[in-house]
């Protein structure tokens, strides 16, 4: 088991001075946190995902078994999230947004960053398999949670979501030349290389910056029922579904880390498109946020 205060100090606390800095420049200068956004999702993530896809040494069954994982952890928290929402009578726009703040961790601003520092190089390609099956699902039954009143609109909207994420594109294409055993160009493997190593801090400097504008007006006790199921439940879910599917070493670890990570931002951009109850997805954004400063670290621990 891993020393407390030295992951606290060696891979929370940098991630937390980045965010940190986002947030404070945010509140002063009121910048644009959409355009650095799609900076990061346009460029900056698919640049990662191609050459760490391109030159990852992962076998292909634990790729699998990653993106399995993570598919099965959601679509579980998914179903404890209407459960949830039935015992305690929720109305349907907060039991979307209960589903949505509980299904998806955020595995891309946080989880990527937390992978690098935590396991290097071989986490952080195993975690952007975790981030593209998450970021999908999102794209996909994300968007049916929000706006399941309209399956016309849902379909549409979510099969054009997946079909314009770049990153599932320069995945594969990474991944084709891994497994044919192609070279990579020397200057677009150096230039995706150079590209995506700034993808984890400026994601993050985009989360400390989105959380400048959330704001917690909620019920408390839905509220914290839902960051214990998060920040709790989840991983637990997750030890239990990786050992099902024979995940072992740095998989495991990654796949718990990852489960464990905050709710994603992105499910207050899907809560106010289709009104699912933003303010409600906002608030578990913050307060999960917040908290998992302790849970991670504490995971960190036992899982290292």
């Amino acid at each position: 088991m891993a020393s407390i205060i030295s992951i606290l100090f060696q891979t929370i606390l940098p991630i937390l001075l980045v965010a940190g800095a986002g947030y404070i420049v945010q509140r002063r200068l009121k910048l644009d946190v959409r355009s650095l956004s799609r900076v990061c999702l346009y460029i900056l993530t698919p640049c990662l995902g191609f050459s760490s896809m391109a030159t990852s040494k992962m076998a292909t069954d634990a790729l699998w078994r990653m993106a399995a994982t993570a598919t099965l952890v959601l679509l579980c928290m998914v179903a404890l999230g209407w459960l949830v929402a039935r015992l305690l009578s929720c109305d349907r726009r907060q039991c979307s947004a209960l589903q949505l703040s509980l299904a998806f961790p955020n595995s891309g601003n946080f989880g990527l960053s937390l992978c690098l520092l935590a396991f290097g190089e071989a986490g952080l390609s195993l975690g952007i398999i975790y981030f593209i099956t998450s970021s999908l699902l999102t794209n996909s039954l994300g968007v049916f949670l929000a706006s399941r009143g309209d399956a016309t609109k849902t379909l549409s909207t979510s099969l054009r979501n997946m079909l314009s994420m770049p990153l599932l594109y320069a995945a594969i294409l990474g991944l084709a030349f891994n497994f044919s055993g192609l070279a990579v160009p020397d200057p677009l493997l150096k230039a995706t290389d150079l590209a995506g190593k700034a993808a984890a801090p400026a994601m993050l400097v985009v989360l400390g910056m989105q959380l400048a504008s959330a704001r917690v007006r909620q019920d408390w006790r839905l509220l914290s029922l839902g960051t214990i199921l998060k920040l709790v439940a989840a991983p637990l879910i997750a030890v239990a579904f990786a050992g099902l599917l024979r995940l072992n070493g740095l998989s495991w670890q990654i796949a718990i880390l990852e489960t464990a990570t905050p709710t994603a931002v992105s499910t207050v951009i899907i809560s106010e498109e289709f009104e699912a109850s933003p303010a409600f997805a906002s608030s578990m954004v913050l307060v999960t946020t917040i908290f998992s400063l302790a849970t991670l670290t504490a995971t960190l621990a036992l899982i290292s």
